[in-house]
């Protein structure tokens, strides 16, 4: 979603430098013929399309950082979740329950970079060549995850018991079916429209 934003907001800053240029020229091919009064009235005119370009640009760039906002907000409220499941299943103290979400948080920033990096294209008109690659690059995301949590296993036994250490796997599966569950739901809501027909 943020890339489509970000995309659009690209997309309206070049319309709005060519809209700009266009303007400039005008202004320029004007002044040649004007009167001083008709030049003034221009300038007045020019100077408040700057500024309405001006606070659209501005609004653009608040968009952008609300959007960004609103994602680590999520992010974070997903990973509190996670936690809170881990601490739960684990039974985790206080004591470990603070060193764990140290290491824990450091993990989950380093598996969304890798989820980012291995991120599915669409699937549509793919020949087999491109199939395979997909496939396979799925797979070297795999291999990726899972050395990454034999790294993180390493840490954790730091911080929890050999029982907690096994219950640990549990837990993210629980976790892992807990979001599956919730993307379901959201993707069999249904989405609102707005009608503006009365």
């Amino acid at each position: 979603m943020g890339e489509t934003i970000e995309s659009m907001i690209n997309a309206l800053k070049t319309k709005v430098d060519i809209l700009e240029d266009k303007i400039i020229y005008s202004v320029c091919v004007f002044f040649k013929r004007l009167t001083i009064a008709k030049y003034r009235m221009y300038m007045k005119k020019l100077l408040l399309i700057m500024l309405m370009l001006v606070a659209l640009s501005t609004s653009s760039t608040t968009v952008v950082a609300q959007v960004r906002s609103g994602n680590q907000d999520r992010e974070e409220r997903l990973f509190i979740a996670k936690m809170k499941v881990i601490q739960e299943e684990l039974k985790l103290d206080e004591e470990q329950t603070e060193k764990f979400a140290v290491i824990y948080r450091k993990y989950d920033s380093d598996m969304r970079k890798l989820f980012k990096k291995h991120k599915r294209k669409p699937l549509g008109e793919l020949t087999m060549a491109q199939a395979l690659k997909m496939t396979n690059d799925h797979i070297d995301m795999k291999i990726a995850l899972l050395k990454l949590q034999k790294g993180y296993y390493k840490q954790y036994a730091n911080v929890l018991t050999p029982e907690q250490l096994l219950r640990l796997d549990r837990a993210e599966q629980r976790i892992q079916f807990e979001i599956m569950k919730q993307g379901k739901n959201r993707k069999d809501r249904p989405r609102r429209h707005n009608n503006n027909n009365d």
